[in-house]
């Protein structure tokens, strides 16, 4: 009746296949060596720490004075511009400080 067939499996079918080893990160590799600062940028860390205050200062001043309600449209246009600008500056001076103090 029905003849029964052999039925024959590809050779690639049943091999082993290659055991994979697990890969060890070096610790360089997960955590880089920290750079130094060079003398310029010390410099430039220590200038950066001494101005920061001054600025504070100074935009405190600003802010209560426009505040103080006895200025005129001049001078409250001028005071608002300065006050625009050293909080610029303060915004700018603390990102370069964080970028600095990372590496020290």
């Amino acid at each position: 009746m029905f003849e029964r067939r052999k039925f024959k499996f590809p050779p690639t079918l049943f091999k082993e296949e290659p055991e994979i080893k697990e890969k060890t990160i070096s610790p360089s590799v997960v955590e880089p060596k920290k750079r130094k600062l060079s003398f310029k940028e010390k410099e430039e860390y220590e200038t950066i720490e001494r101005r920061l205050p001054e600025l504070e200062k100074t935009k405190d001043e600003l802010t209560l004075t426009l505040s103080s309600g006895e200025l005129s449209n001049e001078e409250l246009m001028k005071n608002g511009t300065a006050l625009g600008k050293v909080v610029e500056e303060i915004d700018s001076l603390t990102e370069r400080w964080i970028e600095l103090a990372e590496f020290i």
